[in-house]
């Protein structure tokens, strides 16, 4: 079953990588988006340095929280940047993702997003920059990308489960908004500003928040935050929400099934 997944996967990212090249002009536009973010993230970051919001870092760290979680807010894009669900069944268009043997839900979390895949180009490109530059230790990065693999899959499929509340009813498309509202602002002002308070877990379902308390902290050599009730609790969550999605999709499919 996981070899017909990755098949799966592999055949949706060869597609998508087609794709990126025959539509050259949105993807540089869609480029000059992505600098033009990091840009202003950089601006705003230096800002509040210089006002002292942020506690223990300097500006080797401000610059690898830009980098980083443009990097995985663009990998984690690969699967969530996609129509929202409200429009496809709006559309008629829900019953394309009832494939079989393919899970409906692994379906359309599979259907990659082919800007995200070539952002993540210039992304990484930045990321190994900063890496030698500041001459990280080749051990703290592969341990910071191993321990990202398990709150990547957590966020992945946190959103992929809030989206997929619409499938259950439209009035919980104002829980998305509210989701994507608070990720929105911790681009802004990173979750380290509430390192001393317990509003910091209000970001627990943001990459930001990771990044900040996480990420760089091993890359600064600190692994102490890696502790096993981290792991034990993005495992959990990584189960709860992949069988809870499986749940919602499956409920959805019945529903819906007089037009499959």
């Amino acid at each position: 079953m996981i070899k017909k997944y990755l098949n799966f996967f592999w055949e949706n990212l060869k597609i998508s990588f087609k794709s990126l090249v025959e539509y050259k002009a949105s993807f540089f536009a869609g480029l000059f988006t992505e600098i033009s973010f990091l840009i202003s993230k950089l601006i705003i970051i230096i800002i509040i340095q210089n006002i002292g919001f942020l506690p223990d870092w300097e500006i080797k760290d401000f610059l690898l929280y830009i980098v980083l979680i443009t990097y995985f807010d663009t990998l984690s894009g690969l699967f969530l940047w996609k129509d929202d669900l409200k429009t496809i069944l709006l559309e008629g268009e829900f019953s394309s993702y009832y494939l079989r043997p393919i899970n409906a839900f692994i379906n359309y979390s599979l259907r990659l997003n082919k800007y995200s895949l070539g952002f993540l180009s210039l992304d990484l490109t930045l990321l190994i920059f900063l890496f030698i530059y500041y001459k990280i230790n080749l051990l703290n990065i592969i341990i910071m990308s191993f321990f990202s693999l398990f709150f990547l899959f957590f966020i992945i499929l946190f959103y992929l489960f809030i989206v997929s509340l619409v499938l259950i009813s439209f009035g919980f498309e104002k829980i998305i908004n509210l989701t994507r509202s608070i990720d929105i602002t911790t681009y802004s002002y990173p979750p380290i500003i509430f390192k001393n308070t317990s509003l910091k877990y209000m970001y627990i379902f943001t990459i930001s928040f990771w990044v900040s308390f996480y990420s760089i902290e091993i890359l600064k050599g600190n692994f102490s935050v890696l502790n096993p009730f981290v792991f034990l609790f993005l495992i959990f969550g990584i189960i709860l929400f992949y069988f809870l999605n499986i749940i919602i999709w499956k409920h959805a499919i019945k529903k819906n099934e007089g037009y499959i």
